[in-house]
C-alpha cells in the first residue's frame, strides 16, 4: 500500500486469534500452519502511526496433502 511503513497481519482459526505479526515489507511467507482453513486480516500503518481500516478477512486454505511429487527410484540394490 502506498505510504505504508509497516503492516500487521492477523491469522485466525475458528474465530480465535492465533498469531499477530508486524512486517516491514508488503510480502511474506507464512510457515508452520497446520492443515485447515484460516482467516487472514491485514492492516497497514502509515508514517504517522495511523492504522488503515481492515479489509474483509480473506480465507486461507492449507491442504493436508502437498502437490509436490515424491521422487521415483530408478534402481534399488539390495545385498
Amino acid at each position: 500500500m502506498e505510504g505504508a511503513k509497516e503492516y500487521w497481519l492477523t491469522i485466525r482459526k475458528d474465530g480465535k486469534e492465533l498469531k499477530r505479526s508486524k512486517y516491514m515489507q508488503n510480502s511474506t511467507a507464512l510457515k508452520n500452519l497446520l492443515p485447515g482453513e484460516y482467516e487472514v486480516e491485514l492492516i497497514a500503518v502509515d508514517t504517522y502511526g495511523r492504522n488503515s481500516q481492515a479489509g474483509p478477512a480473506r480465507k486461507l486454505l492449507v491442504p493436508d496433502k502437498s502437490n509436490v511429487r515424491a521422487p521415483t527410484l530408478k534402481k534399488i540394490k539390495v545385498n
